[in-house]
Protein backbone atom coordinates (compact mmCIF):
# COMPACT_ATOMS: atom_id res chain seq x y z
CA UNK A 1 0.00 0.00 0.00
CA UNK A 2 1.56 3.73 -0.96
CA UNK A 3 2.23 6.06 1.81
CA UNK A 4 -0.37 8.18 0.78
CA UNK A 5 -3.24 5.62 0.74
CA UNK A 6 -2.30 4.72 4.46
CA UNK A 7 -2.33 8.27 5.58
CA UNK A 8 -5.13 8.81 4.04
CA UNK A 9 -6.71 5.65 5.52
CA UNK A 10 -5.29 7.00 8.90
CA UNK A 11 -6.76 10.22 8.02
CA UNK A 12 -10.11 8.43 7.69
CA UNK A 13 -10.24 6.43 10.53
CA UNK A 14 -9.54 9.03 13.27
CA UNK A 15 -11.91 11.29 11.41
CA UNK A 16 -14.38 8.48 12.34
CA UNK A 17 -13.31 8.06 15.66
CA UNK A 18 -13.57 11.81 16.89
CA UNK A 19 -16.77 11.57 15.34
CA UNK A 20 -18.04 8.78 17.15
CA UNK A 21 -16.23 9.79 20.35
CA UNK A 22 -17.94 13.40 19.91
CA UNK A 23 -21.50 11.80 19.61
CA UNK A 24 -20.85 9.80 22.91
CA UNK A 25 -19.57 13.10 24.57
CA UNK A 26 -22.82 14.78 23.58
CA UNK A 27 -25.05 11.71 25.06
CA UNK A 28 -22.65 12.09 27.99
CA UNK A 29 -23.62 15.89 28.87
CA UNK A 30 -27.84 14.81 27.58
CA UNK A 31 -27.68 12.37 30.20
CA UNK A 32 -26.20 14.62 33.00
CA UNK A 33 -28.33 17.10 31.90
CA UNK A 34 -31.68 14.72 32.08
CA UNK A 35 -30.15 13.65 35.60
CA UNK A 36 -29.38 16.55 37.07
CA UNK A 37 -30.13 19.58 35.44
CA UNK A 38 -28.69 23.09 36.10
CA UNK A 39 -27.66 22.39 39.78
CA UNK A 40 -24.41 23.06 41.74
CA UNK A 41 -23.95 19.40 41.06
CA UNK A 42 -23.51 19.34 37.42
CA UNK A 43 -21.76 22.44 37.39
CA UNK A 44 -19.56 21.02 39.98
CA UNK A 45 -18.85 17.46 38.18
CA UNK A 46 -18.68 20.13 34.69
CA UNK A 47 -15.64 21.70 36.24
CA UNK A 48 -13.93 18.36 38.00
CA UNK A 49 -13.98 17.05 34.78
CA UNK A 50 -11.92 19.55 32.81
CA UNK A 51 -8.78 18.49 35.37
CA UNK A 52 -8.32 15.52 33.22
CA UNK A 53 -9.26 16.78 29.83
CA UNK A 54 -6.68 19.15 30.49
CA UNK A 55 -4.10 16.96 31.69
CA UNK A 56 -4.69 14.82 28.30
CA UNK A 57 -4.11 17.43 26.18
CA UNK A 58 -0.71 18.91 27.92
CA UNK A 59 1.03 15.62 28.35
CA UNK A 60 -0.35 14.06 24.41
CA UNK A 61 0.87 17.14 23.12
CA UNK A 62 4.16 17.15 24.95
CA UNK A 63 4.80 13.73 24.48
CA UNK A 64 3.82 13.48 21.30
CA UNK A 65 5.74 16.49 20.09
CA UNK A 66 8.70 15.62 21.93
CA UNK A 67 8.71 11.00 21.68
CA UNK A 68 7.25 10.32 18.17
CA UNK A 69 10.25 11.81 15.90
CA UNK A 70 12.35 10.61 18.52
CA UNK A 71 11.06 7.20 18.23
CA UNK A 72 11.05 7.08 14.49
CA UNK A 73 14.61 8.29 14.17
CA UNK A 74 15.66 5.46 16.24
CA UNK A 75 13.62 2.78 14.52
CA UNK A 76 15.01 4.32 11.67
CA UNK A 77 18.49 3.83 12.24
CA UNK A 78 17.69 0.40 13.90
CA UNK A 79 19.17 1.78 17.39
CA UNK A 80 16.84 -1.28 19.10
CA UNK A 81 19.00 -0.18 22.55
CA UNK A 82 18.99 3.61 22.69
CA UNK A 83 15.01 2.99 21.17
CA UNK A 84 14.34 0.52 24.44
CA UNK A 85 16.26 3.36 26.95
CA UNK A 86 14.13 5.89 25.48
CA UNK A 87 11.20 4.30 26.47
CA UNK A 88 11.87 2.66 29.66
CA UNK A 89 13.06 6.01 30.86
CA UNK A 90 10.19 8.06 29.90
CA UNK A 91 7.81 5.71 31.57
CA UNK A 92 9.55 5.95 34.58
CA UNK A 93 9.72 9.67 34.45
CA UNK A 94 5.99 9.56 33.21
CA UNK A 95 5.05 7.75 35.63
CA UNK A 96 7.02 10.07 38.67
CA UNK A 97 5.45 12.95 37.30
CA UNK A 98 1.90 11.81 37.08
CA UNK A 99 2.45 9.90 40.58
CA UNK A 100 4.05 13.34 41.81
CA UNK A 101 1.22 15.74 40.55
CA UNK A 102 -1.12 13.19 41.93
CA UNK A 103 -0.06 13.02 45.41
CA UNK A 104 0.24 16.97 45.25
CA UNK A 105 -3.23 17.51 44.47
CA UNK A 106 -4.58 14.71 47.10
CA UNK A 107 -2.58 16.81 49.59
CA UNK A 108 -3.65 20.20 48.78
CA UNK A 109 -6.74 19.44 47.73
CA UNK A 110 -9.13 21.14 50.07
CA UNK A 111 -6.80 24.36 49.13
CA UNK A 112 -7.28 24.07 45.25
CA UNK A 113 -10.70 23.01 45.22
CA UNK A 114 -11.04 26.59 47.27
CA UNK A 115 -9.38 28.44 44.34
CA UNK A 116 -10.85 25.77 41.64
CA UNK A 117 -15.03 26.66 42.38
CA UNK A 118 -14.67 29.77 44.27
CA UNK A 119 -17.95 31.17 44.73
CA UNK A 120 -19.55 28.68 45.42
CA UNK A 121 -20.44 27.58 49.45
CA UNK A 122 -18.83 24.98 51.50
CA UNK A 123 -21.09 22.30 50.32
CA UNK A 124 -20.05 22.60 47.10
CA UNK A 125 -16.11 22.71 47.88
CA UNK A 126 -16.67 19.72 49.60
CA UNK A 127 -18.39 17.76 46.89
CA UNK A 128 -15.26 19.49 44.48
CA UNK A 129 -13.10 17.57 47.58
CA UNK A 130 -14.89 14.62 46.67
CA UNK A 131 -15.02 14.18 43.08
CA UNK A 132 -11.41 15.41 42.29
CA UNK A 133 -10.23 12.82 45.06
CA UNK A 134 -12.14 10.40 43.04
CA UNK A 135 -10.03 11.22 40.30
CA UNK A 136 -6.93 11.37 41.17
CA UNK A 137 -5.52 7.87 40.20
CA UNK A 138 -7.13 8.10 36.39
CA UNK A 139 -4.74 11.11 36.23
CA UNK A 140 -1.76 8.98 36.85
CA UNK A 141 -3.09 6.50 33.76
CA UNK A 142 -3.49 9.51 31.97
CA UNK A 143 0.41 10.20 31.68
CA UNK A 144 0.90 6.66 30.73
CA UNK A 145 -1.69 6.47 28.31
CA UNK A 146 -0.49 9.34 26.33
CA UNK A 147 3.02 8.00 26.48
CA UNK A 148 1.98 4.85 25.32
CA UNK A 149 -0.87 6.62 22.66
CA UNK A 150 2.99 8.10 21.51
CA UNK A 151 4.56 5.09 21.09
CA UNK A 152 1.99 3.27 19.02
CA UNK A 153 1.69 6.74 16.67
CA UNK A 154 5.22 6.82 16.09
CA UNK A 155 4.73 2.90 14.87
CA UNK A 156 2.08 3.91 12.75
CA UNK A 157 -0.90 2.02 15.16
CA UNK A 158 -3.84 4.76 14.91
CA UNK A 159 -6.78 2.83 16.40
CA UNK A 160 -6.28 2.29 19.68
CA UNK A 161 -5.01 5.51 20.51
CA UNK A 162 -7.77 7.11 18.66
CA UNK A 163 -10.10 5.10 20.91
CA UNK A 164 -9.03 6.83 24.41
CA UNK A 165 -10.99 9.72 23.98
CA UNK A 166 -14.28 7.04 23.70
CA UNK A 167 -13.97 5.99 26.91
CA UNK A 168 -13.02 9.40 28.81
Amino acid sequence: MSQAKKILGATILLMGVTFLSKIIGFLREVFIAAEFGTSHQADIFVAVSTIPNLLLTITGGALSAALIPLIIRLRNQKETERLKKLVSSTFTLTSLVMIGLASLLFLFVEEFAGVYVMGFGEEAKNLTVEMIQIIIPALIAIGLISLFSSILNAYQHFLIPSLGPIFL
